[in-house]
């Protein structure tokens, strides 16, 4: 990433929790012109955080759906 810049104003918040997610608001600022420089930047933010929970012994818990398929009645 070349010439990316946040500021040193972070602001993270533990916005609601409930028995199944935890909702955290991280809001920060970063300065480009260059949108492919933006999501560069965006995407190092994302994989920072997910490094964090990692290295807490912690992860993301994704929405599943179980599709069961009824045997053939013949």
């Amino acid at each position: 990433m070349e010439n990316w810049q946040i500021t040193s104003r972070w602001y993270i918040h533990l916005k609601q929790m409930s028995i199944i997610y935890i909702h955290i608001l991280v809001y920060c600022f970063g300065r480009s012109v260059d949108w492919n420089n933006w999501l560069a930047t965006k995407e190092y933010i994302i994989y920072q955080i997910m490094k964090i929970l990692k290295d807490n012994h912690l992860g993301f818990a994704y929405p599943t759906i179980t599709i069961r398929q009824e045997k053939d009645k013949i």
